[in-house]
């Protein structure tokens, strides 16, 4: 981990590839569309997707080669390593980006860093028989909910800001005269922290380029890469051999003295009696 808190060796694996080989010069283009969001933090961007580029010339036919294919490698790797990633911040507000196309939904958690929006993870899925029935909005929606519960263990508690490009949405969670499924969905909705910005389409880039390509593709990942996966046992545990948090157990359990130093980031989290 570097000093400013970015991972050096996330999901470089390339058994969880992000893209399969591109087949088309549509699937180049929605693939520059979102390494090109990210262009900033990747070192000689122009350089190394340059072979893939110069698939979208017109008139070029569609021809891989293995300077295409190392161009698209390096690429991948580079959205997946430092200083691409980073790891949450909990001083800082969440921005879940979403966006749903029948090809799938897509979804870039990020944070402001340095006054940038840096990725802490990709999530991606297709959709299934019954989803492809769903109206626009309805994917939209599900997009967000869908999201808000992949990244739920990051997330949950914290304030989140979520960016969509479906205008409809700022509505609709708001809604008091829903029913059926889109009821449910704001009942999810609502267990979280959320504020709904509208962004211009063009603008959804990260996103947008997750959604429609997922169809192609294994989910971008399928576990968030900063973190071990815990269970309920692996947090008891750790809870109870934390210098702090076990004082606090041992509070609860006996009716103890609880002996605490002042520590202004828990205040919002418990009363000292």
């Amino acid at each position: 981990m570097l000093e400013q808190g970015i991972i050096e060796n996330s999901i470089s694996n390339f058994n969880s590839p992000m893209f399969l080989v591109p087949k088309s010069s549509d699937q180049v283009r929605s693939f520059l569309a979102l390494s090109g969001y990210y262009r900033r933090f990747i070192k000689d961007y122009a350089s190394i997707a340059s072979p893939l580029t110069s698939l979208l010339k017109k008139d070029v036919p569609f021809q891989w080669s293995e300077t295409r294919q190392k161009s698209f490698c390096d690429l991948k790797h580079a959205l997946t390593s430092a200083p691409v990633l980073a790891y949450p911040d909990y001083s800082k507000p969440f921005i879940l980006n979403t966006d749903a196309s029948y090809s799938g939904l897509g979804a870039v958690l990020m944070q402001e860093h340095q006054g940038k929006n840096r990725p802490i993870a990709y999530a991606s899925r297709t959709l299934n028989k019954a989803e492809k029935n769903y109206a626009v909005t309805e994917i939209e929606a599900l997009a967000v909910v869908w999201a808000l519960k992949k990244f739920k263990y990051i997330i949950y508690g914290y304030p989140i800001e979520i960016l969509t490009d479906h205008k409809p949405l700022l509505h609709l969670f708001k809604g008091k005269d829903l029913f059926g499924r889109m009821a449910r969905w704001l009942l999810t909705v609502q267990n979280y922290m959320p504020t709904f910005t509208y962004i211009k389409g063009k603008a959804n880039v990260a996103a947008d380029a997750l959604s429609r390509n997922c169809a192609l593709t294994c989910a971008v990942s399928t576990e968030t890469p900063t973190f071990d996966t815990l269970t309920h046992t692996d947090n008891f545990k750790a809870q109870r051999d934390d210098p702090m948090w076990s004082k606090v157990i041992s509070y609860l359990e006996t009716g103890n003295d609880l002996d605490l130093p002042h520590v202004p980031s828990l205040s919002p989290r418990f009363i000292q009696p």
